[in-house]
């Protein structure tokens, strides 16, 4: 058995005066995100998609999550509905565009061919993780938002009966705590995973070379978001992994109860007063991520 006693504070970056999704990179992600996609629904961007497509290319998603952005879904990227608004019009313009601009569309492609190898393919896959940012995330911003309130709620809730009641409630009242933990670490990884699906880090950083090969279509913010997307994932790795400190320490507890230990002194390093007033201070300081975004 570990001498080592369970400390069930907040661990850094919760710690933090600024709660840590609201550093300045996510608003500078979320800036450059909704300038993206203005780029994203501009003509000449659409009639290579449009022009790659009609010269045998897969079909693209472009219209993906314009439903969500209509609904007028808030999440991490929450301007962006408004950035987009009638981008599903402007399409369906472009599908009934004449033969003629279709052709020019086509020769555009050929002409930059030689500087850029299949750009549809390129367009295509920038637009499906813009995409897949304005499906999937407000969604999972609001699943890590509530089961992290949860979480708190539970341990501010149970702190003192766990410490008072260590002999018979003990072991269960941690299991519990165990059990809201658990969707805190899926909902964060699935954030994860949404904002680093299919390499895109490596993505954006080819993408904003290979623009380059494409004349006169404006200008893209792969470069800002290839530089500000690592930031952005490094912080909520952090967050989870001071969740997941917080999970090793009620492990510990769990196991020194479990071998006889029932003075709460010998199991926790603080007070439950101590626990409770900082897991407070913690949800009053972040309130919550839907309305921070």
């Amino acid at each position: 058995m570990s001498s080592k006693l369970a400390t069930l504070l907040p661990q850094p970056p919760l710690t933090d005066e600024v709660f840590s999704f609201n550093q300045p990179q996510f608003g500078e992600v979320q800036d450059f995100h909704a300038k993206d996609a203005k780029f994203l629904s501009s003509g000449p961007v659409r009639t290579i998609v449009h022009a790659g497509d009609k010269m045998g290319g897969a079909a693209t998603g472009v219209t993906s999550g314009v439903g969500h952005l209509a609904q007028g879904a808030v999440g991490l990227w929450g301007s962006t509905a408004r950035a987009t608004t009638g981008f599903s019009g402007r399409l369906n313009k472009l599908v009934t565009a004449t033969e003629d601009k279709l052709k020019h569309g086509i020769d555009k492609v050929e002409k930059v061919a030689e500087h850029l190898v299949d750009p549809g393919r390129v367009v295509r896959e920038h637009i499906n993780y813009s995409n897949g940012i304005t499906d999937a995330l407000p969604d999972t911003i609001r699943e890590v938002d509530s089961t992290i309130t949860r979480f708190c709620t539970e341990l501010g809730n149970n702190c003192q009966e766990l410490h008072e009641k260590i002999p018979t409630k003990g072991v269960q009242i941690i299991t519990s705590l165990q059990g809201h933990l658990e969707p805190v670490f899926a909902a964060l990884s699935k954030m994860i995973d949404i904002l680093s699906k299919n390499d895109i880090e490596q993505q954006l950083k080819i993408g904003k070379e290979k623009y380059r090969g494409i004349r006169g279509i404006g200008t893209n913010h792969l470069a800002e978001l290839s530089d500000l997307l690592p930031q952005v994932l490094n912080i909520i790795r952090d967050v989870k992994s001071a969740f997941e400190v917080i999970g090793a320490n009620l492990k510990l507890a769990k196991e020194t109860i479990s071998h006889g230990v029932t003075d709460p002194h010998q199991v926790f390093a603080e007070s439950f007063d101590d626990v409770i007033n900082a897991w407070r201070a913690y949800e009053t300081k972040r309130k919550t991520m839907t309305l921070a975004f």
